[in-house]
């Protein structure tokens, strides 16, 4: 009988362990496609903005896992209400992280360029709490260091290059470290 109690628990913790380790990997297969989607849409406003010469942003929204690519004029026009959207031509919808993933933290650097922006849209900086990343029309953005983080405590950077407008993304990490 003991040694039949004995097995069970090895077969208890093998079987927690097995859990945890499970967990972890998907909690960071959903962070690398959490970046991913966000350098994608990145890549997009990006595009965006070159193609048009209008400046255009990656639009989110802190603490959530919601998103938008629209130009940046358009900023006042764009409204979240609760969890219900109220949407006029953006689909905040449509383009969200994966599971359990949301904006955590973000270091958008102001420089001159978004001040000139900001002033011509009158843009109001309490529009339910939705933040811009600007891209400009020659290519160049804003740098800005966005983090991703899933409800396991994982989470991830996404680095935007003022200078080059292009994203990288950094491996997953623990918040506690």
């Amino acid at each position: 009988m003991v040694e039949l109690v004995l097995v069970l628990a090895i077969v208890v913790v093998v079987a927690g362990l097995a859990v945890t380790h499970f967990t972890r990997s998907y909690s960071g297969q959903y962070l690398s496609k959490g970046a991913d989607r966000v350098r994608a849409e990145l890549g997009r406003a990006r595009v965006q903005a070159m193609r048009t010469g209008e400046i255009h942003a990656f639009f989110y929204r802190p603490g959530t896992n919601q998103f938008t690519v629209a130009r940046y004029a358009d900023y006042n026009e764009i409204e979240l209400a609760d969890d219900s959207i109220n949407r006029g031509q953006y689909q905040f919808f449509d383009q969200l992280l994966p599971a359990d993933v949301y904006f955590s933290e973000a270091d958008v650097e102001f420089d001159s360029r978004a001040q000139l922006a900001q002033e011509s849209t009158q843009a109001t900086s309490g529009n339910n709490d939705i933040r811009p990343v600007l891209f400009y029309g020659d290519g160049t953005s804003q740098n800005a260091k966005l983090t991703l983080s899933h409800t396991s405590g994982a989470s991830i950077q996404v680095n935007l290059r003022g200078l080059t407008g292009l994203a990288s993304s950094s491996k997953s990490f623990s918040r506690n470290q």
